[in-house]
């Protein structure tokens, strides 16, 4: 009986750690590859990434598809 509830903590802890892994990357930005400081959405892509990785962007080019955005929402 102690075996199983092992197993179960173990199966259970492993699916915690895939969903903390996939949120993480989902709050990554793809840019500098760091969790998201001052998030900004650029537009039309609706790709995000940190404030600052947009400003050393000179060339207005999303760093995840490449697209050219035309505004980048977010905190001014």
């Amino acid at each position: 009986m102690a075996k199983l509830k092992e197993d179960k903590v173990n199966d259970l802890l492993g699916e915690l750690d895939t969903n903390m892994r996939s949120t993480e990357n989902q709050l990554s930005c793809y840019k500098c590859m760091s969790l998201l400081v001052e998030p900004v959405i650029l537009s039309p892509c609706t790709h995000v990434v940190c404030k600052a990785c947009v400003r050393d962007n000179g060339d207005k080019c999303c760093p995840q598809c490449s697209r050219e955005f035309k505004k980048v929402l977010g905190p001014s």
